[in-house]
């Protein structure tokens, strides 16, 4: 599997050994800028995107429908103090080797890292007529170190 974001928003996975599109997501808010699995040697878990606008989306890949896609966490960071701007562009996310839930983003001028903890929480699985399955994500992303303390966000 390989997937590609887009400066229009849209996410898709590609099926190389089907030469297929497995599954995408059209618009989401803003551009995106990075795009990262969260396991190399594992069958996949969960895909973490950042965009622009200090936004950060996380998709659980174990809630596949047909129509309504993968179970999606969407987050965005703070923007200034007085809260009339955007959060800055996350650049960059990538995943901790050791630790899948921890990963670290790179936002702004390039001069602000935040290390990042995900809270897979619950999963709540519903079938559909037809035998297809589906999910609810609850997971959260709690802020461990940089961009103003730790947190929820």
């Amino acid at each position: 599997m390989v997937a590609a974001g887009y400066d229009n928003g849209d996410v898709k996975m590609f099926d190389l050994r089907a030469t297929r599109t497995h599954w995408e997501e059209g618009q989401l808010p803003s551009g995106v800028c990075s795009l990262q699995f969260d396991r190399r040697d594992a069958e996949m878990n969960r895909l973490l995107a950042t965009c622009l606008e200090g936004r950060l989306h996380v998709w659980d890949l174990r809630t596949l429908h047909p129509e309504d896609g993968f179970a999606r966490l969407d987050r965005r960071t703070a923007g200034d103090e007085a809260g009339k701007r955007a959060g800055s562009t996350v650049w960059e996310g990538r995943h901790l080797p050791q630790d899948r839930d921890v990963f670290m983003t790179a936002a702004g001028g390039g001069s602000s890292l935040t290390l990042c903890n995900y809270n897979c929480g619950k999963i709540f699985f519903f079938f559909f007529s037809g035998g297809f399955g589906g999910g609810i994500f609850t997971g959260r992303v709690r802020l461990v170190e940089g961009g103003g303390g730790g947190g929820d966000f």
